[in-house]
């Protein structure tokens, strides 16, 4: 099974504590808290440098909360209705709210044009 995202933020919170209060090594913290190496040293860097320790999963978004909860809804009320969206259908109703509200998604122009990183596989 894969290690990804399967550890939870508290043993992330002891793992990076056992490195930097009881100067335990990270590789050793890593394997007795069950955090991936690599993970467990990119946040006790961050740690060190005091931006705190959090799981994060995923890069930043473009939608705030609430903008992401009204595009949520619209797609559950399609669902609901019985409309089969394809990829690229969800694709185009993305765009066009992020138009309607006036957002700018640095990687696509117009979905009519798929050579942004979005667009790309379907």
């Amino acid at each position: 099974m894969h290690k990804r995202l399967l550890w939870d933020e508290a043993n992330l919170r002891r793992a990076v504590f056992l490195v930097i209060v009881n100067k335990q090594s990270v590789k050793k913290a890593a394997s007795e808290c069950e955090i991936p190496l690599e993970t467990l040293r990119r946040h006790v860097i961050k740690a060190r440098a005091g931006k705190g320790v959090e799981k994060v999963c995923g890069g930043p978004t473009v939608l705030i909360p609430e903008q992401e909860n009204e595009l949520c809804d619209i797609l559950k009320q399609m669902s609901a209705q019985l409309y089969v969206l394809s990829p690229y259908d969800t694709r185009r109703l993305v765009f066009d709210f992020c138009e309607k509200h006036g957002i700018k998604m640095h990687s696509i122009s117009n979905p009519e044009w798929p050579d942004g990183i979005g667009w790309k596989g379907s």
